[in-house]
């Protein structure tokens, strides 16, 4: 708190009185007109109220409170508060419901010739079964699993009414103070996925940590105020360079370390490019 207290310090600016002067001549209003009450036994202040609570010198005392404290008890409690549910869906490409998709399809688009189209294009390929799954990696394929989880997105935040929610495809996380909360979301959600979208959550793959002990969420291990690459994909990032050494391949993962705070492995990746 000290940098606040300095500036708030620095705008003050106090009268100084000579104590020889009698009561009038002291506070004398210099309009004329006699002494002037309105500042007696008043500080002068030269700086307003809205400076003192400005933005700013708030966060500046907050940075300063949690410098001092950062490993005090109180403050550890304050930071391990949120808890993070994260969840994935198990085998999520390989299990989307052909006749589920076109029927969620359907209700959105009234041109029946445009359904048959997309249903050529769906039923073209199915994985263990027939019906079931869709193309990893097929363009068609990342839109219609969007359209797909969007029920469940609807499910989420209008039934549930969950505040804090995330998802990409099939990973998705919701983020609250109540750890008690989070775990009584996993029945719901898990019974909705099953009833209609013929998905299951993977067991191995529901977790409730704190956001204060790292959250593994696409790629990145997140913190409150950081994030760096999870160890898996830095190994096989590492691993893919040494088989293809080239510009090309660097400069993908260089766009990919500018998302995070991963300067010491940017700074090797850069003295690997110097050198090709």
């Amino acid at each position: 708190m000290s940098k606040f207290f300095r500036n708030m310090v620095s705008k003050f600016k106090p009268k100084f009185i000579n104590r020889n002067q009698s009561l009038d001549q002291r506070y004398s209003n210099p309009l004329g007109g006699g002494v002037n009450r309105n500042i007696i036994m008043k500080i002068q202040l030269r700086h307003d109220f809205e400076s003192i609570i400005s933005v700013d010198n708030l966060l500046e005392a907050w940075k300063e409170f949690i410098r001092g404290k950062r490993n005090k008890k109180d403050v550890q409690e304050f930071s391990l508060r949120l808890y993070v549910l994260k969840c994935d869906i198990k085998k999520f490409f390989a299990n989307i419901n052909h006749k589920v998709l076109l029927d969620i399809l359907d209700s959105y688009i009234p041109d029946k010739q445009i359904i048959r189209l997309i249903n050529e294009v769906i039923s073209s390929f199915h994985s263990i079964h027939p019906g079931v799954g869709l193309p990893l990696g097929n363009l068609t394929s990342q839109l219609f699993v969007n359209i797909y989880m969007n029920e469940f997105d609807r499910y989420v935040k209008h039934k549930l009414r969950i505040k804090y929610y995330i998802r990409y495809a099939d990973d998705f996380v919701v983020l609250s103070n109540n750890k008690n909360y989070l775990e009584n979301l996993v029945f719901p959600i898990n019974e909705f996925l099953s009833e209609k979208l013929k998905l299951r959550l993977h067991p191995d793959k529901v977790s409730i940590k704190t956001l204060n002990s790292g959250i593994d969420f696409l790629g990145w291990v997140n913190f409150p105020y950081h994030k760096v690459l999870r160890t898996s994909t830095k190994r096989r990032m590492f691993r893919r360079i040494k088989e293809s050494p080239t510009p090309k391949t660097l400069n993908s993962y260089l766009g990919l370390l500018e998302w995070g705070n991963a300067y010491k492995l940017q700074r090797e990746l850069y003295s690997r490019k110097n050198f090709l």
